[in-house]
C-alpha cells in the first residue's frame, strides 16, 4: 500500500500551476468571430449558445464540430 504525499507549498504552487495551463490548453477550432484557436471553456459556451438557440427555434440547424442535427 501506498502512502500518502504531502507537497511543501513550492509543489503545491508547481502543481497548481500545471493544472491551470492543461485546463487552459488551446485547441484548433475556429471562433465565432474570430479565426484560430480558443481556449476549451470559449468552445463549450459557443456550442451552448448554438444549442440554445436550436432548441429556441431561432436557427433551423445545430452544429456541432463532428454532425449537425436538422
Amino acid at each position: 500500500m501506498k502512502k500518502r504525499i504531502h507537497l511543501n507549498k513550492r509543489k503545491t504552487i508547481e502543481l497548481t500551476n500545471k493544472l491551470y495551463n492543461y485546463f487552459q490548453h488551446k485547441v484548433f477550432i475556429p471562433r465565432i468571430k474570430h479565426e484560430g484557436r480558443q481556449e476549451i471553456e470559449s468552445l463549450i459556451n459557443e456550442e451552448t449558445m448554438f444549442m440554445a438557440k436550436y432548441l429556441r427555434n431561432e436557427r433551423k440547424r445545430w452544429g456541432l464540430s463532428i454532425m449537425e442535427l436538422e
